[in-house]
Formats: structure tokens, C-alpha cells, sequence
């Protein structure tokens, strides 16, 4: 389990006037973090692990100077998967999946304009990786390591954000992750 606390106290100093100078914000989280491994057999682990977490708003584009009340980001993921490592320590594979609900997908402009709120998404990835000892001598050794990661991305309310992102940015393109 893991709790933060963040507080805010920005002091506008700039040329935008927002009709506000000052804000004092405050966040509090738990993330709980769950996981299991299963060792059938030696070298061989089967696990699943669940953890929540969050992103705090932007101060970046006066985010919070324009919205004290601006809530932080929360996301689930859930991972499941499988891992080798030989007993010699020559042989390494991993092979995982997951999911990650988040609670808002959030699109960043130019410096200092303001991020735009795509509503929430959810993400789906698998990762594979293996590695391969191939010489040592002490303590130097030379391994080879290979791995191929893919993520699919949508946006699962896209009118939960409040803004079209398409009018909000329209000379950027919003890239499928």
C-alpha cells in the first residue's frame, strides 16, 4: 500500500491574467498493490500482479491556476504473465500482458497552454523479452538481450473530457500509442 500527499501553492507571476494569483491545492491517494508468484518448478514463475496509481495535474498551462479543483488522474493496471530463468543463469524469457484503465487521458500542448482532458482510456500491452549468457569470466560477462514490446490505446469515453479533442488541437495529430 502506498499513500501520497501533494500540495500545491502556485503564485501566478506571469502576463496571463486568469483572474486568479494564487492557488493552494491539496491531493491525497492510496494506490494499494497486489501480486502473487507461483514456482511450479525451479526457474520457472507464474505471477499476476494488480496496482493503482495516479498522475497529479498539470501545473504546466496553469491547469490548477485555471482549476484549483483539477482532480488527479487514476489508473488501474492489472499484468499477468509468465518468466524462466535457467538454473546455470545462461537462459532468461518473460512473457507478460495487461490492462490499464485510466481515468483521464490527457494530451499536452505547447508550453504553456493548457492540457486538454481526452476523457478516460484504456490501454492493452504484452511485453516479451529473453536474454542469453553468453560468455563470463569472473565478474565480466557478455549477455544478449532482446525484447519486443506492443500497446493498443483507446480512448473508451471520449465526450467524458469535455473537449473535442479534434477542435481543441486541431494541428496536432493524436497518435494511437
Amino acid at each position: 500500500m502506498r499513500y501520497d500527499q501533494m500540495h500545491f501553492y502556485i503564485e501566478d507571476r506571469t502576463d496571463i491574467n486568469l483572474g486568479v494569483n494564487e492557488v493552494s491545492a491539496q491531493i491525497e491517494v492510496w494506490q494499494p498493490k497486489y501480486g502473487i508468484t507461483l514456482t511450479p518448478f525451479t526457474g520457472f514463475d507464474i505471477f499476476a500482479n494488480y496496482g493503482e496509481g495516479f498522475r497529479p495535474p498539470s501545473v504546466i498551462g496553469n491547469q490548477l491556476l485555471r482549476d484549483p479543483d483539477t482532480p488527479e488522474s487514476k489508473l488501474a493496471t492489472k499484468e499477468v504473465g509468465i518468466q524462466y530463468n535457467s538454473p546455470s543463469r545462461v537462459w532468461h524469457f518473460l512473457a507478460s500482458m495487461y490492462d490499464t484503465d485510466f481515468s483521464n487521458e490527457i494530451v499536452f500542448n505547447a508550453a504553456l497552454a493548457a492540457p486538454v482532458s481526452l476523457g478516460p482510456s484504456i490501454r492493452t500491452g504484452y511485453d516479451i523479452e529473453g536474454r542469453v549468457l553468453a560468455y563470463q569470466a569472473g565478474q565480466t560477462a557478455l549477455s544478449f538481450y532482446a525484447s519486443y514490446s506492443k500497446i493498443d490505446h483507446k480512448l473508451t469515453d471520449p465526450t467524458a473530457g469535455g473537449t473535442n479533442p479534434a477542435a481543441a488541437l486541431p494541428n496536432t495529430v493524436i497518435p494511437d500509442i
